[in-house]
Parts: C-alpha cells; structure tokens; sequence
C-alpha cells in the first residue's frame, strides 16, 4: 500500500513521510519487507508485532553498543548480516534494531553527548552503508533534515543530524534534490557538510541533469522505489517564501554554567527601576565571545515570548551600547522570523502564530521605529504578501506585515505619506477589498491603518493581485472535476469553436450525416427553372454550412457535460448495484437524453442565425428578384427542426461509447468481485455508511436499486423534450405548481418529509393515488402526437413502441406471477 502511495502522490508529500513512519513504528516488520525480504509472505507470521524475546535482544545489543567502545563500523557489518541471514529470528532481530533506533528519534534530544555521537555515527553508516533501503531509507533521510532544519543550531537534536550527515557525506551526491534541501537551511551554512552540498550541486549543474540513472533509483543498488529518481517527491519542505532571506547566525559555543545562570538572573529581576545597575551587572559578567549566545538568548526565549517586555529589552540593548550586539540581534530576529514563516507549524498552532506576531512588533521596534529601513535583501513585504496570498497563507503573513508597520507611527520618516509604507498600505487594501480574507486578517488591517492614522478609502488601492495572470494549475483546476480524465482540456463556460479532440473533428463527424436534402423545405419561388433550381441549391448550402460550423463543438461539448453527470451519477447511486447489465442500461438511458437535451438547447440559436445569414449572402446571385424578407424567416423555421434533430442525433450516438468507456472501470471491478469474492455482497467505494439511515424508498438497498428507484433512470429516457419548434406557445404547464409537474414525472418516488423536518400539514398532490402502494411510473400520453410546422414528429412516433415494450419487459422480471390470471388489475403490470 505505502508503494501504491509512493508511485502516485504528488502533493502533500511531507504528510506520506509521517505516514510512512507511523505505519513503521506501528508494524515493525515492514522494515523486514523493505529491506531484503520481498519473498517471504505475511502468512510466515502470527502477527505483525515483533516477539518479546526479540526485544530483549535488541536492547541488550543497544547496551553492548553504547558500554564497550565497539568499532561500529563492526557494528554496522553486523546489521547487515542480520538483514541478509535465512534465519527468521535474526532478521527480526534487524526490524527490531531499526524500529528501535526510529522510535528513538524524538528523544535523542536529551541523550548525553557520547551516546548521541554514537547513534548519530550509527545512523549516518546504516544509510551510507546501504543496509536500509525503500520506506525504511526515506524515513531515515527525512529524520536527517527534520533534526537540521527545525532544530537550533546548539540543540542536541541538530548536533545529532549534522553528524549522521558527515557520515553520509560519501552517498549524499545519489540525491541532487535532497542536496538542494539541505544546502538551503541556514543552519548548515559554514559547516563542512555544506561545502559539500555545494560541490555536488555544482558537478549536477554542470551536468545539466540531475544524476538520475536510467532506472530511475539514483545509483543505488536497491532503489528508492521513487517514480522519476528523485527524492524530492518524498523530503519536499514546508512551502518556503522567497521573499525573506535571513543570514545565517554565526556559530557559537554556550558559555560557562555560572555565567548563564548570571544572565537568567538578570533576565527575571531586572526591571525598570533597577534598570542601570543590573546591566552594569550584565556588562561585568558578558564577554565578547558570549555575544551570540546573548542575541540569541534574548530573541528566542525573550522577546519573541515576552511582548509586554520588549520595550525594558529595547533599553538594555541602548545600555549596554555594544552596535555588534545590534546586529546580532537583528540577525537572530531575522532568522527566527525566517523559521517561523516558513514553518508549517505557524499555520496550524496559534501559539505560533502568536510568537510570531511577537517578532513582527519586535523586528519593527529594532528599525522601523528607530529610523532604520528593513532591506529589501531581507523581507521583501510586498513580494511576501503576494506569495502568502497565492499560496494560501495569508493567515500568517497579513498580521506578521501589518505589526511590523504598525512601528511607523513612532518614526519620523516611515510615517505616511512614505512612499514604501504606502506602496505596502496600497497592497494591504487591495487584499482587503478585492480577495477573500477572514475577519481577523481584515481586522489587523483596520488596526493598521487606524494607528497610522489612515481610513480605509483615504489610500487607493493596488492593483497588484488583480493584474496577475492565473497560475496554470488554477486555470486547469477550475474547468474540471477531479477524476475525470480525458476532459481536462473542455471550456464549460460556452461554445468554443475548436475541437481539441479527434473523435468530435468536423471531418469525422461529417462522414455520418445522413442525407438531408429530400427533407428540407423550400420557399416558394415564380421564377424560371433556372431560379428555381439556385434557390435550392442556395438553401441546402444555407442548411448544410450552418450544420458543419456548430456541429463539432456543439456534439463535444453536450456529450462531454452529459457523460461526467451520468458518471458521477452511476457511481454514486449503483455503489452496491451487482448487475453490470442494469448499470449499462441506466447510463446509457441517461446520458442519450442528457447529451441530446444538452445538443438541442445549445444548437438552435446558432444554426437559426448562421442560415438566416448564409441565405441573405447568396441570394444575391440570383438572376430574379430577391427573396422577400418573409420568405427567409419563413424557410429557416421550415428546416431549423431538421438541422437542429441531426445534431441531436449526432450527440446521442456518440454519447453511448464514451459511456461505455467510463463506466467500463465499474463493470470491471464488479467483475473482479465475483470473481475473487462470490459469495459477498458488493459495496462500491462511493457507498456512505450514513446512508443506511435514509428512509425508504430513497435508501440504497443491499443488491442496488429497487424496482422503483431503477425507474427512474429508464423513464428517463421517456420524458419528453417538448417540440423541437421554433414557435414561442404557451405552456401547458402554466399555472401549475412545480411540485405536481415532478410528482406527475416521478411518480415512482413518493413525498415523504425528510427526518429532520417533519410537515405540519401532508402533502396533497394534484392527481388521486390509491393509498397503500406505490404508484408505477406514468406511461407517455395516449393524446395526438405532437406535430412541428404543420408535420408529424414522426421520431416520437418511432421511438414510442420499442420503448414501451422494453418497459414492460422489465417490470415482468422483476414480477413473482408466472402468468396473466395472476396479474393484479391494480398492480403495475
């Protein structure tokens, strides 16, 4: 399953590595799978958990580990031999010494510094070794940039990823793009790993690809399983802004125990009041060296966690006078912001949206209300909110910009009207007016702008966000439902005139127009044969361009719409249907009426317009008198019901084999039902347990439709579109209320009050129904059939009697009586 994942995923990808390691952590022996042993079965086993004399085992190797000073290079061999030995206990004795070395990750933190170098060395030489591989390897590999990238530099956690990863170095270059990871994280910079990074991205620049061998595995002899060779698909991280870049703090050594517990001290008992003598305190116990530390101290456990204090913190750093601690602090702040933004976490925690907040008062504190500019080269604000916008994280951005703005009204020179505040006002209140915001982030604008004494309609807004082009994935995203493939490119929003697709060409569709000709009518002409014989030719043409210039888009476009309704529809309502036959015959009543109906509405304006103007333009060379006026109208309301029923037909025709194609993936797993379970009853994955709870006769019953509901879709097809005229009559229903026209159309469903709403008063229908059962569908009306232009709608006619028929051919199947004396008179045979 977690190889079926791994092929298809293409989004959300850090969520299938934390589900790759629960599935890890809670099923050990997949590591067992991954790593040499394909060929054993499930069935070898009596359970997916591991033995608990193994687990004794496994932690009395860890204790030999880390007591005696092994060679682990050893120690790795070792691994190895258990991985590949035939004996089954020896290879749980692997799972478990890799399961145990995972489920470990989150506590490395607090290990001693031998034990954790140990493990680390352990860590890197199980994977440059290549003693794991598959789900196994890409766990590992994302432990790794998990501990360098969202951990301090001077976390244990950290410390422990950079050494497994200098002992790696050698396999690193098999993985350009987890390369390209790591080289961005700022804690790695002027590390020897990261001059590494950037020797092998160099080499794979140069190369102009990324390494991948023709297999797509990268180089490694048991593969990755990856589908292009790139561990990207599966280390990609959180969505970064481009927009903030923050220099990487320089690297640094925790000062002596007696002197952080000097700074703590002062931290919790300075004050206002005793503000110059305990930094006089501060200044005595603070060497240059503990600079850093300091900055670092003071942005991520004070001020980013303490906003009421941030003014007190302000006034020691003007104290103690030291510009380079300026700057460090700047640096810490920047980098912290930069983490935060960047990290997932802030959009799903508000503590951490809080923190942040706090930094962006801070940040703005340190320059902004200080005078001193934020550099582009740094945050980019306006790039920053449009990549927040596009990428959906205004919830972090908007309030981070505006409390950083918010310091301008203690400056002199960022006040407006500053040009680089109000370019920045003039975006926000483009966001504010013109996109979709919630009321929070609406709120911190308002905030914003009152504090700078600015109204929401005294600055005009941008038009950054409105002038950009749609990405591409939005464009393809809104045409189309997910799923349905072979549709991606259909514009739904009108008639386009190209066909993108070869099956609805003109060409092929015109090879299978009937001859039309006898058919059509003509206007009546005095004039010699000559005359005669051009008008007609000048009325066929008419008919038959008009046809050929709408057909094509028209027939694509109703078929495709029709085809994606029934198909949800089918998949939806037959989720426990078992009869491949039914499901068939279902799609194919619906989407012939759906396509057809669809054709009809969307052709006729058009085909009327298009001969009324072909008739006009070559009726000027007729040797006579033009037509009149009236004769035209009168000759394209003769021959619109003509044009208008042949690419009806088309439509119909070609919707039923792309039907079949759609629905040939249900069919086909119904069949492999049977086969592999026979004597189960099928459920569809579209089946929602909640339906069990729907009342008769809406319910979905075992087996598929009942009798009643599968009427439906084979009445369907009998409903009648009306007259295909041109002629505007009254109708027939007016004056009628819409639920008895829909009670008349499906009676087969009668009106029952949902549970949640029960009615007051029962509904009355306009027609008497005899109490106690339910009513069959009504057949079509026995009255004159309907006539078009003075003639016989003859397809009704045509179509009327083998539809008939078939109905009544269905509802004998489903009948107990075997012959007509026990027919009931009521019944609906």
């Amino acid at each position: 399953m977690l190889n079926v994942l791994d092929e298809h995923a293409v989004t959300r990808l850090d969520q299938l590595i934390v589900l790759e390691r629960q599935c890890i952590s809670a099923y050990p022996r997949i590591i067992m799978f991954e790593n040499g042993g394909d060929n054993m079965a499930e069935e070898d086993f009596e359970s997916n958990r591991l033995p608990d004399s193994v687990d004794t085992q496994m932690q009395e190797f860890y204790k030999n580990m880390y007591s005696a000073e092994l060679n682990l290079d050893l120690v790795v061999e070792e691994i190895r031999g258990l991985r590949d030995s035939d004996d089954p206990a020896k290879r749980d004795l692997f799972a478990c010494i890799v399961h145990g070395l995972f489920d470990e990750f989150t506590c490395f933190g607090d290990y001693p510094d031998d034990p954790l170098a140990t493990t680390a060395v352990l860590f890197g030489g199980l994977i440059s070794r290549q003693v794991i591989s598959g789900v196994t390897l890409r766990v590992g590999l994302g432990m790794i940039l998990e501990a360098v990238r969202d951990y301090n530099i001077n976390d244990a956690m950290y410390k422990f990823g950079l050494q497994a990863l200098m002992n790696m170095q050698d396999v690193l270059e098999a993985w350009p793009s987890y390369c390209a990871d790591l080289a961005a994280i700022p804690g790695l910079h002027n590390t020897e790993v990261h001059s590494r990074l950037l020797e092998i991205l160099s080499g794979h620049d140069a190369q102009d690809s990324l390494g991948a061998d023709p297999n797509g595995t990268n180089g490694l002899p048991d593969g990755i399983g990856l589908s292009n060779g790139d561990i990207d698909e599966y280390l990609t991280p959180n969505i970064q802004f481009k927009s903030i870049h923050a220099e990487p703090p320089a690297f640094h050594e925790e000062p002596d125990e007696s002197i952080q517990e000097k700074v703590i001290f002062f931290f919790n008992n300075v004050s206002e009041q005793n503000l110059t003598n305990k930094v006089k305190e501060l200044q005595q116990a603070l060497s240059e060296r503990d600079r850093q530390w300091f900055a670092f101290i003071l942005v991520e456990q004070r001020a980013k966690l303490e906003p009421n204090l941030q003014q007190l913190y302000l006034d020691v750093l003007k104290l103690l006078g030291d510009k380079p601690l300026w700057a460090d602090v700047l640096r810490e702040t920047y980098a912290s912001v930069q983490k935060l933004l960047n990290s997932e976490a802030t959009m799903q925690s508000p503590t951490e949206r809080k923190n942040l907040k706090s930094l962006a008062t801070w940040l703005g504190s340190l320059t902004i209300a200080r005078d001193k500019p934020i550099k582009h080269k740094y945050i980019a604000f306006k790039e920053l909110l449009i990549e927040g916008h596009e990428s959906e994280r205004s919830l972090v951005v908007i309030p981070f910009v505006c409390n950083v703005l918010i310091q301008a009204k203690r400056s002199v020179v960022f006040k407006p009207p500053n040009p680089w505040t109000v370019d920045i006002l003039s975006l926000l209140l483009e966001l504010y007016k013109f996109t979709e915001l919630k009321l929070n982030q609406k709120f911190e604008i308002e905030v914003l702008c009152k504090e700078l004494n600015q109204t929401l309609n005294s600055i005009e807004p941008s038009t950054e966000i409105r002038s950009r082009p749609l990405q591409e994935e939005e464009i393809s995203g809104a045409i189309m439902p997910e799923g349905l493939d072979g549709f991606d490119d259909l514009a739904l929003n009108g008639i386009s005139r190209g066909v993108r697709n070869a099956r609805f060409s003109p060409t092929a569709i015109a090879s299978t127009l009937p001859d039309f000709s006898r058919e059509l009518r003509f206007p009546p002409s005095s004039g010699s044969p000559a005359t005669q014989a051009r008008l007609r030719e000048i009325v066929q043409s008419a008919v038959q361009r008009a046809i050929m210039e709408i057909i094509a888009p028209v027939v694509e476009r109703s078929v495709t719409i029709a085809t994606i309704a029934t198909n949800n529809l089918i998949h939806k309502d037959f989720a426990r249907e078992e009869n491949e036959d039914r499901i068939r015959k279902a799609a194919q009543q619906m989407v012939k009426q759906l396509s057809g109906s669809l054709a009809l509405v969307t052709c006729k304006e058009p085909l009327r317009m298009s001969m009324n103007n072909y008739i006009r333009m070559e009726q000027t060379d007729l040797p006579e008198n033009p037509i009149p006026e009236g004769a035209v109208l009168m000759c394209v309301n003769d021959n619109l019901d003509i044009a208008c029923e042949i690419v009806l037909k088309q439509a119909e025709d070609r919707a039923l084999p792309e039907m079949e194609a759609h629905i040939e993936a249900e069919l086909a797993t119904r069949r492999q039902h049977r086969q592999d379970h026979p004597n189960e009853q099928y459920i569809g994955p579209a089946f929602n347990g909640w339906s069990r709870f729907i009342p008769d006769p809406y319910k979905i019953a075992a087996g598929g439709l009942n009798q009643e509901q599968m009427a439906i879709y084979l009445d369907f097809a009998r409903q009648s579109r009306g007259s295909t005229s041109h002629a505007q009559t009254p109708s027939n229903d007016s004056g009628r209320q819409l639920p008895d026209v829909l009670q008349e159309a499906f009676a087969a469903v009668p009106n029952l009050p949902t549970p949640a709403d029960l009615p007051a008063v029962p509904h009355h229908t306009s027609q008497h129904h005899p109490a106690g059962r339910m009513l069959p569908p009504p057949l079509p009306s026995a009255g004159p059939v309907a006539q078009t232009n003075g003639y016989y709608d003859r397809r009704l006619v045509q179509e009327s009697v083998p539809e008939l028929l078939e109905h009544v051919l269905d509802l004998a199947r489903d009948r107990p009586e075997t012959s007509l004396k026990e027919l009931d008179e009521k019944g609906p045979m």
